[in-house]
């Protein structure tokens, strides 16, 4: 590697052209470059310097950044897919909202990194150093903690179906109101179980549930007053926007049902497509929807004037 890539300089100069690809920094010092918005596929920084770097709405797809230094570096935004950052040190960075899909932290230290919204399936953080790292209001279903340290660590609000804790250590970790629905943790370790009937829809939105599925049938048939469409639209907007969807996922719900409202627009077809695009492994939103349509789809099975 040229001495010349060391500076952050031409570092930008090369991140300024909008896209990476197939690019080796291996070992390069680049504290506080600006990569801020790059999009780049099979990208080695492993060992570099990146602390303070700027990858905020970065794209890194198949890239390695194994044992490299980023502490304090900001990934807000970012997406991380099929990457690796094994044994990285990513110490006080942030990655709030990032995206980070099949992504290994394995024996990385995050020690008081920010993952606060973040959201991602099948990650990887066996072994990493989590102590009092914010993973509140995230959604990773499916993540390996197995021997990680989350001592202190604030998981609360957070989404962890079906993930892996065991032999991960959770002295002073908050789970408040956190979903750990099927994750499997040590004996006597973990959140204490939901009560029953607990879950993410609480009655208030059971009760827009309900206002929206008696409002159905007017709107279908396009013969209400212009009152009852807006209070149905309201009704669709509040549970488009009640479940702690991505603005991408309140986008979908939000058609979904503004489809299913529209006069003539109702078929039952489509709807029971709906549900088993929800039962796929697809991008489609996660399972939470299923709360809002199946009771839905049971109604319609029950009246088929709708």
């Amino acid at each position: 590697m040229s001495e010349e890539i060391q500076r952050p300089d031409v570092w930008e100069e090369i991140a300024g052209r909008g896209r990476v690809s197939n690019v080796d920094l291996s070992g390069a010092a680049m504290p506080r470059a600006n990569a801020a918005g790059i999009r780049a596929d099979h990208l080695t920084l492993q060992n570099a310097d990146v602390r303070e770097a700027n990858f905020s709405g970065a794209v890194l797809r198949m890239c390695a950044l194994d044992n490299s230094r980023a502490g304090k570096a900001c990934f807000d935004d970012a997406r991380l897919e099929d990457s690796t950052a094994v044994a990285a040190d990513f110490s006080g960075a942030t990655f709030r909202h990032a995206h980070l899909t099949e992504t290994s932290f394995s024996r990385a230290v995050l020690h008081g990194t920010n993952f606060e919204g973040a959201e991602g399936d099948g990650i990887d953080f066996r072994g990493a150093d989590l102590n009092q790292a914010s993973l509140k209001d995230v959604r990773f279903d499916e993540a390996d903690f197995r021997g990680a340290d989350l001592r202190g660590a604030d998981l609360s609000h957070g989404r962890f179906h079906s993930a892996d804790f065991r032999g991960s250590l959770l002295e002073g970790a908050n789970f408040d109101q956190a979903d750990a629905s099927g994750a499997m943790f040590d004996h006597g370790e973990g959140p204490p179980p939901a009560a029953p009937g607990e879950g993410r829809v609480d009655s208030a939105a059971i009760g827009m549930l309900n206002e929206f599925l008696a409002l159905l049938p007017a709107a279908v048939s396009g013969a209400q007053p212009a009152e009852t469409m807006n209070r149905v639209q309201e009704l669709i907007e509040k549970m488009a926007g009640s479940a702690g969807y991505s603005d991408e996922q309140r986008q979908t719900v939000h058609d979904y049902l503004s489809d299913l409202a529209k006069p003539g627009g109702f078929d039952l077809e489509r709807l029971q497509k709906i549900i088993a695009a929800l039962n796929s492994d697809s991008d489609e939103p996660p399972e939470d929807l299923k709360s809002w349509l199946e009771p839905l789809m049971r109604s319609v099975q029950k009246d088929r004037k709708i």
